[in-house]
């Protein structure tokens, strides 16, 4: 059946149903497929797509680590994973079909050179390859998990969310799984249509206690991989699967690192900041030169490289720099790492809740409690809270009795600030609370009438 649904868009066959789509006939199956794009044209020319949708310009030769060679993004993969079978004796390579090489030829010759023990297959059941990978990283080996694509990841989700990013913590760091690294290709690609081309990187940036990377090319990709395999927390690497062979440069053949978590700026620029990660490094390459060219403006290019925990301090110091920020990713727009990005650059940021990390124990829930309290107060003090409780209302008032009966409708929508001074349901309480704050000492009435009045809110004597 595949086979036959190959032939429908080859040769003749695409032209008969183009003919008939033409001639109105809508009985047949291609006829069908056809409709399903407005764009569709008569013209078997138009329907040929390119694979790719940009230009790779390979980065400089490296010279620090040493001699090179030239090798595309997969064959620095192999690289990577030889150098470290051959450093670590407690180093495993399993997943679907890794034995004789993969799908994309990552692991080929690895098995015959390290023995099956060490290259194994695994069955298709991607919960049981990161689950038997979080007990061989417990138990002390260094386990390197290949999932076949990422968009088959989501049957291990509860694997890497709820047991291996927690595994430290739930044993207040006595065993972890640190040594586990998942690998997958990621990202668009020419044919991959729906269930071969998806960027899953921000279903996981939400969950403390993993690591998320990606790469933009081969020299990139060995250093961070091999920086990934090091690294003592769970980590997820996903390879820009178009970039597989698309990608080429010259790749140093010894074992080298590239620091995690730090972004690299690739272009100086002084207009707006560009921010991306893998394959949309090379599109913003593009454009790029194309601002250059023929707007006059000045582009900052960075890679990224980690999403998580990713580099705030090189990001918001590149556009406190130029002033405007332009971030480009794969994945949807909605809920994707793009919007993490762009909240945490705006100012001022109100993000009121609790920071990267699990929650493990009673005690720093209650840590974690009285620090959202405090982020609350701060920013009270440092301008979000200077107003008093006429202007919280939003209307004005002709009586206390009457600011009173508002307060308590508006109490019941708006939680304001705890900051130990007593908070009833009136004004006055309201009014203490903001006092408070701003390290004023307590209020009197006369206070409050003055604070209302201020406000532009009539009170009578009654």
């Amino acid at each position: 059946m595949a086979a036959s649904a190959r032939l429908l868009f080859r040769g003749a066959g695409l032209k008969a149903y183009t003919a008939n789509v033409n001639s109105g006939a809508q009985s047949s199956f291609g006829t069908t497929l056809l409709r399903l794009s407005p764009n569709c044209s008569s013209q078997t020319k138009t329907q040929i797509k390119h694979a790719s949708h940009f230009t790779y310009h390979p980065d400089p030769v490296p010279t620090m680590y040493g001699p090179t060679t030239k090798m595309n993004l997969f064959q620095s993969v192999t690289s990577a994973l030889d150098n470290t079978l051959a450093s670590d004796p407690t180093a495993v390579i399993f997943g679907e079909d890794v034995a004789f090489g993969g799908v994309f030829r990552c692991t080929v010759g690895l098995r015959d050179k390290y023995g099956k023990d060490r290259v194994f297959n695994t069955p298709l059941c991607e919960q049981g390859i990161v689950g038997f990978g979080i007990g061989a990283a417990a138990a002390g080996a260094t386990a390197i998990a290949e999932i076949q694509f990422a968009d088959y990841i989501y049957p291990a989700f509860d694997q890497i969310v709820n047991e291996a990013a927690k595994y430290r913590y739930r044993s207040g760091n006595l065993f972890d799984c640190g040594n586990l690294t998942i690998r997958a290709p990621w990202g668009c690609v020419g044919h991959g249509s729906l269930y071969h081309s998806q960027s899953p990187e921000a279903f996981f940036a939400h969950c403390p206690g993993i690591k998320i990377v990606i790469p933009r090319g081969p020299v990139q990709c060995k250093g961070l991989l091999l920086s990934c395999i090091e690294d003592h927390n769970p980590c997820i690497f996903f390879e820009p699967k178009i970039l597989y062979r698309a990608a080429v440069e010259q790749v140093p053949t010894e074992a080298y690192t590239i620091p995690l978590s730090q972004a690299e700026v690739l272009q100086e620029g002084s207009d707006v900041t560009l921010v991306a990660w893998g394959t949309q490094i090379h599109v913003l390459r593009e454009v790029v030169s194309m601002a250059q060219e023929k707007l006059g403006v000045s582009c900052e290019l960075i890679d990224l490289q980690t999403i998580l925990p990713w580099d705030t301090e090189t990001v918001c110091k590149s556009v406190a720099k130029t002033g405007r920020l332009l971030i480009s990713h794969e994945a949807p727009v909605t809920g994707g790492f793009a919007a993490e990005i762009s909240s945490t650059v705006q100012t001022p940021v109100h993000t009121l809740n609790q920071t990267d990390s699990n929650l493990s124990t009673m005690a720093k829930t209650r840590e974690l409690c009285k620090d959202i309290r405090d982020k609350i107060v701060d920013q009270h003090k440092a301008g979000m809270g200077y107003r008093t409780i006429g202007q919280q209302l939003g209307e004005k008032a002709t009586t206390v009795g009457a600011i009173i009966r508002k307060w308590k409708k508006f109490k019941k929508t708006v939680n304001l600030p705890q900051s130990g001074a007593p908070c009833k349901f009136s004004p006055r309480g309201a009014s203490v609370i903001m006092r408070k704050v701003r390290g004023q000492p307590r209020t009197t009435r006369l206070d409050l009438v003055n604070d209302l009045k201020r406000a532009g809110t009539t009170v009578s004597k009654n």
